[in-house]
């Protein structure tokens, strides 16, 4: 498969699996990490997240969220996995 245009590899992206954008995403992450990557990473483990992060989590589980939209012809999935912290 040649992909020599954005259209083209925007056209590829939107036929993946879930599983495969999951696996597509891992190795953009590790390829090119974010900038605001190590400052979440720092704010999670510091617990500055952890009132917004209960407050996200009782909303879902109460009903109170809406799937996620979709963004320039793509769904995104956003997946938090957190580890609990030891108090």
């Amino acid at each position: 498969m040649n992909l020599n245009t954005v259209q083209e590899i925007e056209n590829a992206i939107a036929a993946l699996t879930t599983e495969q954008l999951a696996e597509l995403y891992a190795w953009l992450d590790q390829y090119d990490p974010q900038p605001i990557d190590s400052r979440l990473q720092a704010d999670l483990a510091s617990g500055h997240l952890d009132n917004a992060i209960s407050r996200a989590l009782d909303d879902e589980k109460n009903g109170r969220v809406q799937p996620p939209g979709k963004f320039a012809g793509t769904q995104f999935l956003i997946k938090v996995q957190r580890e609990p912290q030891a108090r």
